[in-house]
């Protein structure tokens, strides 16, 4: 996405445009960390440049010569209470309504994934996301949250499939850090929907990428993009156009 687009999101969703926290407003940013290309006091991200930044390597391929699978995908319809950021007891507010849509296919589709750094509580921690910008809402495993005994907060999250029949239910909500593994600039805070399942191993099966030439010169978001693993978030559109740099390959 545009960095138009990345400033237009920032200001609708009420992002710092410092630090992109959504805790206060870049008048009462107190971070010493201004935009490593200018100075001023925004957000690398949202730097305007003319050159155009290397792009993340969360590419889908498709082989149309190889057997056919069915990947399970849901689509899902959130309302959420927000909850309260300055106490330990929470207290919920306005819902929100979140969506999400994705559609089965019997095709060996390889999904965009990325090994993401996540930082919570003085902890840091590599994930398996799915990158899905059909999805208003970011997900996290509940294993996840037990694992590494994470803070969450309250709320209400109805999770209905196709036809608004309901298929999941979440009362909580982690707050994370999302960090680059690449770029030490990058520091997104989210709060992601808890949920005891999110889909299987991506991709389904084995994908031989032996003639994916161009690859080999990239470094990958997802080393492994071509082996079946579990996946342990999942990236929706309220983080995507911050992750998204300019100038995606096509071909």
């Amino acid at each position: 996405m545009v960095v138009a687009s990345r400033r237009k999101l920032a200001q609708s969703q009420k992002y710092c445009y410092n630090c992109l926290a959504l805790t206060h407003s870049v008048y009462e940013c107190k971070s010493k960390v201004s935009c490593d290309k200018c100075g001023k006091r925004h957000h690398s991200l949202l730097h305007f440049t003319s050159q155009k930044p290397t792009p993340p390597d969360t590419r889908s391929y498709w082989q149309p010569n190889t057997s056919l699978s069915t990947i399970p995908i849901q689509s899902t319809s959130i309302t959420q209470q927000q909850p309260s950021i300055s106490s330990g007891k929470d207290v919920s507010s306005d819902s929100s309504t979140l969506q999400s849509f994705l559609v089965n296919q019997k095709r060996n589709i390889l999904l965009a994934t990325a090994l993401v750094k996540i930082t919570a509580h003085n902890q840091t921690f590599l994930l398996r996301a799915l990158i899905d910008p059909g999805s208003e809402a970011t997900y996290i495993l509940q294993s996840v949250v037990n694992r590494f005994k994470l803070f969450t907060r309250s709320t209400n999250a109805s999770i209905c499939g196709i036809g608004e029949v309901q298929s999941e239910f979440s009362t909580s909500m982690c707050p994370l850090t999302l960090e680059s593994r690449i770029n030490p600039d990058v520091h997104i805070p989210i709060a992601a929907v808890v949920l005891k399942k999110l889909t299987g191993n991506l991709p389904s099966q084995t994908v031989d990428a032996s003639n994916l030439v161009e690859l080999k010169r990239l470094r990958l978001a997802d080393p492994n993009f071509d082996k079946p693993a579990s996946i342990d978030m999942l990236i929706g559109a309220d983080i995507y156009p911050l992750i998204l740099c300019e100038g995606i390959k096509r071909e």
